[in-house]
């Protein structure tokens, strides 16, 4: 029984790839993405849960967050169908018609969603607030979102309810880095996705780094390949606040308890390896 107290560092992985009785396509390479990103996040000793095939992830979200209150740092990842700018259904008390009547101004802010399994959205927006309401600290979020040009999300309106009506301060901005491979191009048969390519930098470095590199690296290693795909992050890049964090886990964020977990996991675990493109992690 896991003393969720003492937990320092926890991690949620969604991995959603069966959307039956939906429009949007069953995904087969989301397995093995949470089986990497399990692998890269557990073995900086994260406490790592993972939730599949989920119809509302914000209460997921929450639930999770709830049971982990005391940890230290956070980490959300997603892989399964998104949708780029979803429409926000407008809200009588927060937006107004112009002076011809034809068009609204609305202080709702939308962007990319999360598609749920049955097809229920929700907002990276709402993620941000969400994961920001439940510590004071950093927390950090990877996106692995595709589309199906034949579907639904690619091509026709959707619409999303926000829980969060307002945009972040920048002070909070500060504390949050969203790491995602850009949905718009990023298609529901792609063995290229951005979690499998976050994977091979990872391997490829052996070891932790830098949160500011991973844009670049990744974006470096997909041009590479010639691979059409964009890596982008969301942060606030102001000196400090990201200067030194080391990505699966900071070097500062790894206390007297996790020393130990971190050193066994480097020197004691099995030798895995999963395809041509691993290295094994001692």
């Amino acid at each position: 029984m896991i003393n969720t107290a003492k937990v320092q560092r926890a991690a949620l992985i969604v991995l959603n790839d069966d959307y039956a009785g939906t429009d949007y396509a069953k995904l087969d390479g989301v397995k093995d993405d949470g089986d990497k990103m399990e692998k890269m996040l557990s073995t900086y000793g994260f406490q790592v849960e993972i939730k599949r095939n989920v119809e509302d992830i914000g209460k997921e979200v929450q639930m999770f967050f709830n049971k982990y209150e005391k940890a230290e740092t956070f980490h959300f990842h997603f892989s399964g169908h998104g949708v780029e700018n979803a429409i926000v259904k407008f809200d009588p008390k927060v937006s107004t018609k112009d002076k011809n009547g034809k068009k609204f101004e609305t202080s709702e802010p939308f962007g990319d969603c999360m598609v749920g399994s049955k097809g229920k959205l929700y907002s990276a927006h709402d993620l941000r607030h969400d994961l920001l309401g439940f510590h004071p600290g950093k927390a950090v979020a990877t996106l692995d979102c595709c589309r199906d040009s034949n579907k639904r999300g690619a091509s026709q309106p959707v619409f999303v309810t926000l829980s969060h009506r307002r945009e972040l301060n920048v002070e909070n901005q500060k504390r949050i880095a969203v790491l995602q491979g850009t949905a718009e191009l990023h298609t529901a048969n792609d063995i290229n996705s951005f979690t499998k390519e976050l994977y091979k930098v990872y391997v490829k470095e052996d070891k932790a780094i830098p949160i500011l590199e991973i844009e670049r690296k990744v974006n470096m290693s997909w041009d590479d390949k010639g691979i059409t795909q964009i890596c982008k992050l969301d942060i606030i890049r102001d000196g400090k606040s990201w200067k030194d964090y080391m990505w699966p886990a900071s070097r500062d964020a790894i206390t007297k308890t996790g020393w130990i977990d971190f050193v066994y996991s480097l020197f004691f675990k099995e030798n895995t390896s999963t395809d041509q493109n691993d290295i094994k992690i001692q």
